[in-house]
C-alpha cells in the first residue's frame, strides 16, 4: 500500500521518464535485435520486473534498458513489445478458464470479434509506433511523463474554515452545538441571583380601627 501512493507514483513516473531521455540521447544506437545476446535479453529481462513498482511503464523501462545497452530506437521497442507476447497470452489464457468455469453464460462470438479487432488494432499502432519513433525520439514521452507526474508534488494548500463568532450572552444561542464556556461559581451565583424575578413583598397587615360610635366608653 505505501508503494502505490500518490508521492512514489510520481517520483517513478518523472524519473524513469528522465531516465528514457537520457537513455536516448547518451546510447549509441548501433544494435540491431539480430545481436542480441543473453547476457543483453536478461539485463532488459531484469528491467521489466522494475515494472510491478507503480508508475513505472513495462514498456518505458525495457525500452530504457535496451537503449542504455546501445540498441536502435526502433529495435529497442520492437523488443519491448515482444516480450509483453507472454505476459497478454497468459493473462488471456487465465482469463478462458475463469470464463469457462463461470455459470453465468458468456457470449463467445462477442468474444472473439472482441480478440480480433483488439489485435488487430494493436499490431496497427504498433507498426505507426515504430515510423514515429526514428523521427520524434523519446523527448516527446519524457515531457508527458513531466507533465503527468509534477503535478502530483506540488505542495496543495486548502483554506482554513473561519471559525463562528462566538454566540451572544443570552439563553437562545443560533449555534446548537456551540458549548459555553463554564464561568466560576461565585459568578454563577451573582448571576442566578440577580436573574431570578423578584416578588413583591406584601404590605403588613394593619387591622382597620374601629368607627368612632362602637369605641368603647370609659369608666364612668
Amino acid at each position: 500500500n505505501e508503494l502505490r501512493s500518490a508521492a512514489v507514483i510520481a517520483v517513478t513516473t518523472v524519473v524513469f521518464g528522465v531516465l528514457l531521455w537520457l537513455a536516448d540521447v547518451y546510447g549509441a544506437r548501433k544494435r540491431a535485435v539480430a545481436e542480441l545476446g543473453v547476457g543483453s535479453a536478461l539485463l532488459i529481462g531484469v528491467a521489466q520486473a522494475v515494472a510491478l513498482i507503480p508508475g513505472t511503464s513495462r514498456s518505458g523501462i525495457t525500452i530504457t534498458a535496451a537503449l542504455a545497452l546501445g540498441f536502435r530506437r526502433e529495435d529497442a521497442a520492437r523488443f519491448s513489445f515482444l516480450l509483453s507476447i507472454p505476459v497478454i497470452l497468459g493473462a488471456g489464457l487465465l482469463k478462458t478458464k475463469d470464463l469457462l468455469e463461470s455459470t453465468v453464460p458468456v457470449d463467445w462470438g462477442h468474444m472473439a470479434l472482441g480478440v480480433v479487432v483488439s489485435a488487430v488494432t494493436a499490431y496497427l499502432t504498433i507498426m505507426l509506433f515504430l515510423r514515429l519513433l526514428d523521427w520524434v525520439g523519446m523527448l516527446p514521452f519524457m515531457l508527458y511523463r513531466l507533465l503527468l507526474g509534477a503535478p502530483r508534488r506540488l505542495p496543495t494548500t486548502h483554506p482554513q474554515p473561519s471559525q463562528p463568532d462566538p454566540p451572544p450572552d443570552t439563553d437562545e444561542t443560533p449555534f446548537p452545538n456551540y458549548r459555553r464556556p463554564r464561568r466560576p461559581a461565585a459568578e454563577t451565583a451573582h448571576r442566578s441571583l440577580h436573574s431570578r424575578p423578584r416578588t413583591p413583598t406584601p404590605p403588613p397587615h394593619r387591622h382597620p380601627r374601629p368607627p368612632a360610635h362602637c369605641s368603647r366608653p370609659g369608666p364612668p
